[in-house]
């Protein structure tokens, strides 16, 4: 659809001559901005809206927020400056300033992370007591001051809890792979002083493993590594008349690290399986005992 120009409300500042002389520029930054070869021509894709969009982002959009709005009581924005104003805004111009007191079958919608006040995250937190909560992290880099208090205060728990040989250096930051949404990083506690300990027997059984394996992920993010010797085992045995060797590799853990908050499951291929093995720490002359034999024939798959 073709917009145009009415001069009719700056006549009277403008005279025509000034608007002919500058018509050569005006025309210069249009013919720039719609074949995109101007400054800043990364950020043109209004142009073309709405006729032109991401379409499957928005499908899953959509979809995330109906499941949203059938599965939750609570749902929180974090984020400082434009990355939650925006948010807000668009809830406020399509909905009312006074959202939440006219809200009826929709999820509460509160801001947190645009402070440093304590109270108010408390108060926050206290709002979210007995009901089903759902987290949009909205942060460009996660290094501003609000972000750094939680760092701190996760930092001073983890050495209160495990000791200071737990916590590394400096806290971990994880960047983004590809077009990964990232939607998983959303989901932390909103307090870690809200331990999974403190809320068992308080929620459903099946609420309460969610939380704590939420919990325990997001305070082994910030923990130092887990440390491993690798071993290759050499079995000499003796069967009757016969001489046995058996050939065994795997590893000893040396240091704990964030597998003393939370020890992942592996996942490996038949191949990496030998390589994976726990084993206790191995000395050349320990004795073993023989506890049973399985017989196991094993075949390389084509790639």
């Amino acid at each position: 659809m073709p917009t145009y120009l009415s001069d009719k409300h700056v006549s009277g500042f403008i005279s025509q001559e000034e608007l002919t002389a500058i018509a050569p520029q005006v025309k210069a930054a249009h013919e720039a901005l719609h074949t995109g070869t101007g400054l800043g021509n990364d950020f043109i894709g209004w142009l073309t809206l709405p006729t032109d969009y991401d379409k499957e982002e928005f499908a899953r959009i959509k979809a995330a927020a109906e499941r949203i709005k059938s599965n939750t009581d609570v749902f929180i924005v974090i984020g400082i400056g434009g990355s939650y104003l925006g948010a807000r805004a668009a809830i406020e111009f399509l909905t009312s300033p006074n959202y939440n007191a006219l809200a009826t079958d929709t999820p509460q919608i509160y801001y947190a992370g645009n402070s440093i006040s304590s109270t108010a995250l408390s108060e926050l937190i206290d709002l979210c007591e007995g009901k089903d909560v759902s987290i949009n992290m909205i942060s460009k880099s996660g290094t501003t001051t609000e972000p750094a208090i939680a760092f701190r205060v996760l930092r001073e728990l983890l050495e209160n809890k495990y000791g200071k040989d737990y916590v590394p250096a400096k806290p971990n930051f994880y960047k983004s792979k590809g077009e990964a949404q990232d939607a998983h990083e959303a989901i932390r506690p909103i307090s870690l002083d809200r331990t999974p300990e403190s809320l068992k027997g308080k929620i459903q059984n099946n609420q309460y493993r969610v939380y704590k394996l939420i919990y325990e992920r997001f305070l082994a993010s910030q923990s130092a590594d887990a440390v491993y010797n690798t071993l290759n085992v050499r079995v000499s045995a003796k069967g009757g008349e016969q001489d046995f060797g058996f050939k065994l590799t795997g590893k000893a853990m040396a240091f704990a690290g964030y597998t003393a908050v939370y020890a992942a499951p592996e996942t490996k291929s038949e191949d990496e399986e030998s390589e994976s093995n726990m084993l206790p720490n191995l000395f050349e002359v320990d004795k073993l005992t023989l506890h049973g034999l399985k017989e196991e024939q094993k075949f390389t798959k084509p790639p």
